[in-house]
């Protein structure tokens, strides 16, 4: 803002108090994130805000009196967010010198990756115009532009890597070959996949695009793979089990009905557990009725670990595995009293935990404290006494 403009608003009272009694609001809109909250005497020892919202001069004095290294990816990333050409051109000034040696000290395919994820076409162009002498690994970048959401930065990544003679490079990074598929299926971009497919076709042997779309929540993509009969992968993912289970697991009840009808079943998780830590009795129901997929004590303490009771009491009444000795020490600590209560009256097993009162008072639970003491026989152990010593209230009620 012009300084002539700025005292002209900023002298005038009632807009003066209108502007400071709702800032917090007003930033809030500006920069859609509530947190992006600076002092000014954080602000200026933070190149990475001061770049991002194009404090241009005073990102200059911090470097005249700085090294560039600290928080340089951060500093960058913040430039390609904001589209900050101006203070793009400048750092890249500073980093460019830099040679790229065994030892590095700038990591040039860190910065081109963080363009394809956040900047622009023209900044994406820049970075490879600026750096080109610093053999950047186009194939790492282009695995992260889809999610930059502009099909004309993966064109032009395809291009720069067709370009250039990077095919050793993607065959020693076997481990990431085919990913840029599994980055445009997660983003729901079947232009980007049939865009890919044309000159990266080898690279499909080794993507996993079904997981990619059930994560990114695309039943259009998943269809999509359907169709064109895209193979699944022969061994289920290591922490979530199958396609169909790891629909549940990321809550999509319409994308693993889609996969139940089109035969793809199989189950190697407990797809319940998964349905119940989310709350979605929909889901509860659905897998109840229609499928042979297991569960295990982990639904009822996950939904118990959510506070969720209406899931607990589903649970209880169409499933027979119950829940674990120890639920009843989590619930304590976080405080939750009517899940305490219910477990306490409908599942035996809790009687077994060993301390929830003790949870319950060194979190600062006084009500919860009370109902336990009044209601289970365990008595709070020295320790939690002494905790709680401090605080009158509930000391008197841990003594009568």
């Amino acid at each position: 803002m012009q300084k002539d403009k700025y005292l002209q608003i900023f002298n005038n009272c009632v807009l003066s108090k209108l502007i400071f009694k709702h800032v917090k609001s007003i930033n809030n809109v500006i920069s859609k994130n509530s947190s992006a909250r600076f002092r000014w005497s954080d602000l200026i020892k933070l190149p990475y805000v001061m770049a991002g919202n194009f404090y241009l001069n005073e990102l200059k004095q911090y470097y005249a009196d700085h090294s560039i290294y600290p928080h340089l990816d951060e500093t960058f990333r913040a430039i390609f967010k904001s589209k900050n050409l101006e203070a793009l051109k400048y750092l890249v000034s500073l980093v460019k010198p830099i040679s790229r040696t065994k030892y590095i000290t700038a990591n040039f395919d860190s910065i081109l990756c963080s363009a394809a994820e956040y900047g622009s076409l023209e900044i994406v162009k820049y970075i490879c115009t600026e750096f080109e002498k610093k053999r950047l690994n186009y194939y790492q970048a282009l695995i992260k532009a889809p999610f930059s959401g502009d099909i004309e930065i993966v064109k032009y990544l395809n291009e720069q890597l067709d370009a250039c003679d990077q095919s050793r490079i993607c065959r020693d990074y076997d481990y990431e070959t085919g990913v840029v598929f599994d980055s445009a299926a997660k983003m729901g971009r079947i232009d980007m996949i049939e865009l890919l497919t044309e000159s990266r076709s080898d690279d499909r042997e080794n993507c996993n695009m079904y997981y990619g779309a059930i994560q990114g929540g695309h039943l259009h993509v998943v269809q999509y793979l359907i169709d064109i009969g895209e193979p699944t992968s022969l061994f289920p993912n290591m922490d979530y089990g199958t396609l169909f289970d790891y629909s549940i697991y990321c809550n999509q009840l319409e994308i693993a009905k889609l996969l139940y009808h089109n035969n793809m079943r199989q189950s190697s998780r407990t797809a319940i557990d998964f349905a119940a830590s989310h709350g979605n009795i929909e889901c509860l129901k659905w897998l109840h009725e229609n499928t042979t997929v297991s569960a295990s004590v982990k639904a009822m303490d996950n939904a118990a670990y959510n506070n969720n009771l209406e899931v607990l009491k589903w649970l209880q009444q169409h499933r027979t595995e119950g829940c674990s000795q120890s639920v009843l020490d989590v619930v304590c600590t976080k405080g939750y009293t009517d899940v305490t209560r219910w477990l306490h009256e409908n599942q035996p097993i809790v009687y077994q935990c060993s301390q929830p009162i003790y949870w319950a008072i060194t979190n600062g639970h006084l009500e919860l404290s009370k109902w336990l003491l009044e209601n289970r026989t365990e008595r709070p152990t020295t320790s939690a006494i002494d905790f709680a010593a401090p605080s009158t209230d509930t000391w008197i009620a841990l003594n009568g």
